[in-house]
């Protein structure tokens, strides 16, 4: 789809223009100031709706600027007011009318169509970015992912080290049992003991007594013949319970304290030991945990750097040696930028027309800019992928192009010149 009539009655500096462009490349010449670029610029305002309408739209004097384009399938017409309101139709061949204009016409048109020398200019990251959206390549979401596994991993790789550290650091026993001393235990082991030792005390003790209490018999009955009677029967029953008593205390069982004297009094130390050696196997275990997991996050990132490099292998571009990494855009191999600038604008137009397919229709200004190389490129680009070319020039020879002059036209178009390179601004 191409312009086939351009209609353009009081837009900036333009009064009332009519082109009916003819072959590949349209060269739109003339003074400066002479409304060149409002040319250029009405295709733009029409096609590509408000945010392309310039601050002053409208002609000094009139009240209202109206563009029309004829593109064969289709008849654009805007009108602009002063206050930048207007309209907007879109109508088929046979005269049906889109209920939706311009959603019809942003499907048809993009950035670089209006102005593919742009693309040459920009930084090498929005060139990527534009290369990208072009053959369809989003990592978006791999960077993401990449990014916060990368983020992830940093963290996961600080709590190693410093795990790491912990262990290292961290005392081990190899003399400590598998659990911690009951201290409790013990010492109610030890009560225990005490008190089978206090019982057996006590049975000696009361022997003692007892064995006194025989002597002390024994004395009365030599002082006392005259109790001897019952002083032996006392001396009978004193001896039995005597011999009772040292039975019952030699039969009394013995504890060893010592035992839990000891164990009570390395119960705190051992606990120590047994603590150390739980708190260094946790921090092994978390210290492996963490290794996998770095080694989880590291191959996560060399899935997306996988990803990302096959689908830039597989991606198809416009323009045979064009490519796109991390750091730009690339042409045969090389940065773009360092591409000559024949290639560079061969290739701008071609990202152009494939953004654009439908609308084969490039805006070019600043054309006085382009040297011979870049003209014969830029003609031969035109013809061989069939497309418009409309140029903007500085010139005052008439037989150059389509002359505009104090907004009007004021040449036939004629055939196609060879492109010249003049200086200066429109």
């Amino acid at each position: 789809m191409k312009i086939v009539k351009l209609t353009a009655e009081n837009f900036k500096r333009l009064v009332a223009v009519e082109i009916t462009p003819k072959g590949n490349v349209i060269q739109i010449t003339g003074k400066n100031g002479a409304g060149k670029s409002s040319v250029l610029d009405s295709i733009e305002a029409a096609l590509a709706g408000k945010e392309s309408i310039p601050l002053k739209p409208v002609h000094t004097g009139a009240k209202k600027a109206c563009i029309t384009i004829d593109l064969g399938e289709l008849t654009v017409i805007r009108t602009i007011t002063e206050e930048g309101g207007g309209t907007l139709t879109v109508a088929s061949k046979d005269g049906a009318k889109y209920p939706s204009p311009q959603a019809m016409l942003d499907k048809l048109t993009g950035k670089l169509c209006f102005d593919p020398v742009e693309f040459s200019r920009q930084k090498p990251e929005l060139q990527a970015q534009t290369l990208r959206k072009l053959v369809g390549l989003d990592f978006e979401a791999l960077d993401k992912a990449r990014g916060a596994a990368y983020a992830e991993r940093t963290v996961v790789n600080r709590d190693v080290k410093a795990l790491e550290v912990q262990l290292q650091a961290a005392p081990r026993f190899t003399d400590a049992p598998a659990e911690e001393v009951d201290v409790g235990a013990v010492l109610a082991e030890l009560k225990k003991a005490r008190a089978v030792n206090g019982e057996k005390k006590r049975l000696e003790d009361w022997n003692v007594t007892r064995e006194k209490h025989v002597e002390d018999c024994r004395a009365e009955i030599q002082e006392a013949e005259r109790v001897l009677d019952a002083a032996k029967a006392d001396l009978e029953v004193a001896l039995k319970e005597a011999e009772a008593a040292e039975a019952r205390a030699k039969a009394a069982p013995t504890a060893d304290e010592s035992v839990f004297e000891q164990q009570a009094a390395n119960a705190q130390d051992v606990n120590r030991k047994v603590r150390a050696n739980a708190l260094a196997a946790e921090i092994a275990v978390r210290l492996e945990k963490r290794k996998a997991s770095a080694v989880e996050h590291t191959a996560a990132i060399e899935k997306a750097y996988a990803e990302k490099a096959k689908q830039l292998q597989e991606a198809k571009y416009p323009v045979e040696g064009l490519g796109v990494d991390d750091d730009g855009v690339t042409f045969n191999g090389l940065p773009f930028s360092q591409a000559s600038s024949a290639e560079q604008l061969r290739v701008s137009a071609a990202m152009a027309l494939a953004l654009n397919p439908k609308l084969r229709v490039i805006l070019i200004r600043d054309g006085s800019l382009l040297d011979g190389d870049q003209g014969a490129a830029l003609r031969k680009f035109a013809e061989d992928q069939h497309c418009q070319v409309w140029l903007e020039q500085v010139a005052t020879d008439k037989a150059v192009g389509i002359v505009i002059e104090d907004g009007h036209l004021q040449a036939a178009p004629p055939m196609p010149a060879p492109l010249k390179a003049q200086a200066g601004p429109d």
